[in-house]
């Protein structure tokens, strides 16, 4: 009997690349506010620096040296955005064959950045109200960042495809500790609820899975019906058994728990 897992791992990783690569414009657009930025207070301090040769009174020349620090605190702090930026996509672009470890992450910077790169959706970015609620004190996680990415890229592109399809759709996610170590993600969205036929699906695709790693099937009406959709919450649900985290679905909500320091890939 033909391994029929093939073509599926084949499908979700090629919807898994292409999740970053359909946001090209955005991130481009995400990308040339802060570089103009960058070129205006070059030039500003280019500026300052011709007053301060020119200068003939002590205070003047204080003032402009205070003027170019200032400047130059902030091309620091966009230098530092343009490299995250970088860096999200760049994780995104990963050899997913390449030898990987597990790394200790914070997590609230990970949400934090995981936001900025879906922000590279434009309408995701300017018409959709978002509430994010991370703890005061850090929580880390030993755990392989690139899969984890995988995870949350599948929830987000479906969460978003949601929010779309009605008007106001707003979007929130929360961060907290979980058990020994570990912690919990919680995702929902106010636009048109995933229905019961697609969030049970998901779940008996998932529980299977976890049964046998070799019998993954996507096949499913609701694939049919609406395969965006379908595809990025079996991605996110997919990689949640590799990662060894809980994973449940309701249609306006997805709970992520980590299993803390112990998180291995199986």
């Amino acid at each position: 009997m033909r391994n029929t897992s093939i073509s599926e791992f084949f499908l979700l990783n090629c919807f898994q690349r292409s999740l970053a690569g359909r946001l090209g414009h955005g991130i481009v657009h995400n990308l040339n506010g802060p570089l103009q930025i960058l070129s205006m207070q070059l030039e500003m301090l280019k500026m300052d620096m011709m007053k301060l040769r020119g200068g003939s009174h002590p205070g003047e020349c204080g003032k402009t040296v205070g003027m170019m620090e200032g400047r130059l605190e902030q091309i620091g702090e966009v230098i530092v955005r343009l490299d995250s930026m970088i860096q999200l996509l760049g994780y995104r672009g990963a050899d997913e064959s390449a030898e990987r470890q597990l790394m200790p992450v914070d997590m609230c910077r990970f949400i934090r950045d995981l936001i900025e790169f879906w922000n590279a959706d434009l309408y995701f970015k300017h018409r959709v109200a978002k509430e994010i609620v991370l703890p005061d004190s850090p929580i880390f996680q030993v755990m392989d960042e690139f899969m984890v990415i995988a995870m949350m890229d599948g929830i987000m592109a479906g969460f978003i495809y949601c929010i779309k399809q009605r008007e106001d759709g707003g979007f929130g996610i929360s961060l907290e500790p979980y058990g020994d170590n570990g912690c919990m993600i919680r995702l929902e969205h106010s636009g048109r609820p995933m229905s019961d036929a697609l969030c049970s699906q998901i779940v008996n695709m998932r529980q299977q899975y976890q049964k046998d790693r070799d019998s993954l099937m996507l096949e499913s009406d609701e694939l049919d019906r609406e395969p965006e959709l379908f595809l990025a919450m079996a991605l996110g649900a997919c990689r949640s058994v590799e990662l060894g985290w809980e994973f449940s679905i309701a249609p306006l909500e997805v709970v992520l728990k980590s299993p803390g320091d112990s998180g291995a890939l199986d």
